[in-house]
């Protein structure tokens, strides 16, 4: 569905010079002003921990110097991470999600949700860290998009 979907899944640097023309991949949600896109993987032990997204106001702006320099900062980014926030590329599956429109509610009361599962689990007498609480909502999240998504090609 997007650029950086698909660096992720070829584990390569993508690039569109031109988000104006039809491709089969494009930006994601593109912005006003963005003429061309480069996306490449954040990678390192071995996994991806996600990618690095560039625009320009400007089509065919991503020569290869460009490109070189967006691989090299998206390098010196994995280094901000910790070996296990990678995961194996075969255990990645995107799936299509709703516009960032529809997506919108979802996330308005992301905090609320963490709280309340952090109340469930204290009522259960089931210890819980914010930062977990927060994985699984984030988790429920993209259950319910991907879902959403799901029954609109139906």
């Amino acid at each position: 569905e997007s650029l950086t979907g698909y660096a992720v899944m070829s584990l390569h640097l993508m690039v569109n010079q031109n988000l104006r023309e039809k491709r089969i991949y494009v930006a994601g949600y593109r912005g006003q002003w963005e003429e061309s896109a480069a996306s490449t993987p954040i990678k390192r032990c071995g996994g991806v921990a996600g990618s690095l997204l560039v625009s320009s106001t400007q089509p065919d702006y991503f020569v290869p110097a460009r490109c070189m320099l967006v691989e090299q900062y998206a390098a010196l980014l994995a280094s901000a991470f910790a070996c296990e926030d990678f995961y194996e590329p075969q255990l990645i599956e995107l799936g299509l999600v709703p516009s960032a429109q529809e997506q919108r509610p979802y996330f308005s009361g992301f905090q609320q949700r963490v709280l309340q599962l952090m109340k469930e689990a204290a009522r259960e007498q089931r210890p819980m860290t914010y930062s977990q609480a927060e994985q699984q909502v984030w988790q429920q999240i993209e259950e319910e998009l991907l879902r959403v998504s799901y029954q609109g090609l139906e």
